[in-house]
C-alpha cells in the first residue's frame, strides 16, 4: 500500500514563543496573506495615523484641550451662598446674617439708655423756714402726692380698659362675601334668555348684576388693602433686622 501524501503548506509554522504581542502580528501577516489572498479592488489608501494622538492636526487636539478644560469658577461658598440662605428662610431656620449678608450703609441703630438716675434730687441745705411750716408743707405734699397717685391709678385704669376694648374692635375688617357661583350664573346668560325677559325681568336682572358688580370691587379693594399691609410688614420687619444687624456688628467692634 502506497504511503498517503502529506499536503505542503505554502508556507512555514511561525514559532510564537518568547514574541510579544505586535512581533506576533508581524510574523502572521504572511499567513493570513497566503490565505485569505486579497482581491484587487481599487480601494484609497489613508494616510496612517499616528498612534500616540488620535487628532489629525495640532489645531484639533488644542481645540479639543479647550473645550474639555473646566471653566474658571470660584469655588463655591455654601455658607454665604443665596440658595442656602433662601433654602433655610423657606424652612423657617433662623439664619446668621452676619455672615451672610453683606455690610450694611444705612443708619446704625441707636438704643437708648435704660440707666435711670436713682435717688432723690437734693434738697438746698440752707432750709432756714420754721419747723412748723415744714410741717404743713409736708402734710400738704404728702396729701397731694397721695391724690395724685390715686388719679393716677384710676386713670391708668381707664386707659387699660380702653385699651382691652380697643384690642378687641382692632382686626382686619370682615371679607366681603362674593358667590361665585351665582356670579358665573348671571355672567353666562345668554341673548336669547334675554330677548325673553320681560322688562321688569331685565330690570331686575340689571339690578342684581349691579349689586353683584359692587360686592366684586368690594372684594377687590379688601384684598388689594391687606396685600399692601402684608408688603408694608415685610418691609419693616426687614428693616428692623438689618438695623438689628447693625447694631450687633457696632457692638462687637
Amino acid at each position: 500500500m502506497p504511503p498517503l501524501q502529506q499536503n505542503q503548506l505554502p508556507f512555514s509554522i511561525p514559532d510564537f514563543d518568547g514574541l510579544s504581542p505586535d512581533e506576533v502580528i508581524s510574523s502572521i501577516d504572511p499567513c493570513i496573506f497566503d490565505l485569505f489572498p486579497p482581491e484587487d479592488r481599487d480601494f484609497p489608501t489613508f494616510p496612517a495615523l499616528p498612534k500616540e494622538s488620535v487628532f489629525l492636526t495640532q489645531r484639533s487636539a488644542s481645540l479639543w484641550s479647550q473645550l474639555v478644560a473646566p471653566p474658571p469658577l470660584a469655588p463655591p461658598d455654601w455658607i454665604r451662598s443665596h440658595t442656602r440662605r433662601l433654602f433655610l428662610v423657606s424652612l423657617g431656620v433662623p439664619v446668621d446674617l452676619d455672615e451672610i449678608l453683606p455690610a450694611s450703609k444705612q443708619k446704625k441703630l441707636v438704643l437708648p439708655s435704660l440707666s435711670v438716675a436713682s435717688g432723690a434730687p437734693s434738697r438746698p441745705s440752707f432750709d432756714r423756714r420754721p419747723s412748723a411750716t415744714r410741717g404743713k408743707a409736708q402734710g400738704s405734699t404728702s396729701a397731694t402726692a397721695a391724690a395724685a397717685a390715686t388719679a393716677a391709678a384710676s386713670s391708668e385704669d381707664q386707659a387699660k380698659g380702653q385699651a382691652s376694648s380697643s384690642r378687641k374692635k382692632k382686626g382686619p375688617p370682615p371679607e366681603p362675601e362674593l358667590d361665585l357661583v351665582a356670579a358665573r350664573h348671571l355672567c353666562r346668560t345668554t341673548d336669547e334668555a334675554l330677548d325673553g325677559m320681560t322688562d321688569q325681568e331685565l330690570i331686575d336682572h340689571v339690578a342684581k348684576l349691579e349689586a353683584m358688580q359692587d360686592v366684586a370691587k368690594d372684594l377687590l379693594d379688601y384684598w388689594t388693602k391687606r396685600t399692601d399691609e402684608k408688603v408694608g410688614d415685610r418691609e419693616a420687619f426687614e428693616g428692623v433686622i438689618e438695623n438689628l444687624v447693625a447694631h450687633a456688628r457696632k457692638v462687637r467692634k
